[in-house]
């Protein structure tokens, strides 16, 4: 028997004729770390996030330009900087971050394993905006059982956790992002 954690890669192999030989088994999180709490900040702000890898194939320029479009009141976007791709695309990202930052809508983070729940469990929208086939979004299991409501790009696995359309929007489309906001 072959173990796999998506639709997606199911497909692929019984394509690839192990239909009758391949189950999915979902990843899952440690609900020790990962689980609802009560305990958003301390101030009347719409928590906005983006949990992962600061890359370009992450979608995270595509996200600060929608961010800059967006015209909701008291809202703040939480940024994980655990791990930046490159100084190329940092300097590409810091002028959309001093904007942000000089309005006070920027919290930098630094996201570990230990800590990443507690960061999830203030934060109202998570946003996956990634722009390659993503595998799995752990992230979007992890956000949602700590009380975010996740959005994500339509593109590799992320549809097949995100299965309501509303919560979906096209990679690269800086508007459609703005539009889900």
């Amino acid at each position: 028997k072959i173990f796999c954690y998506t639709n997606q890669i199911k497909q692929n192999l019984d394509y690839c004729g192990l239909k009758e030989k391949t189950s999915i088994i979902p990843l899952g999180f440690n609900p020790k770390k990962f689980f609802r709490a009560n305990q958003k900040y301390n101030d009347s702000n719409f928590v906005i996030s983006y949990f992962g890898k600061l890359e370009r194939k992450k979608g995270v320029l595509t996200l600060l330009k929608a961010l800059s479009k967006i015209e909701i009141k008291n809202w703040v976007f939480q940024l994980d900087m655990f791990e930046i791709e490159n100084l190329e695309f940092f300097l590409e990202i810091k002028p959309y971050l001093k904007k942000l930052l000089k309005q006070q809508r920027l919290r930098l983070i630094k996201c570990t394993h230990d800590n990443i729940g507690n960061f999830m469990q203030k934060t109202n929208l998570t946003i996956v905006p990634s722009e390659w086939n993503e595998q799995y979004g752990r992230v979007i299991q992890e956000a949602s059982v700590c009380g975010s409501v996740v959005i994500g790009s339509n593109i590799g696995s992320i549809p097949e956790i995100l299965i309501k359309k509303k919560f979906i929007f096209e990679p690269s489309n800086e508007h459609a992002i703005k539009n889900k906001i």
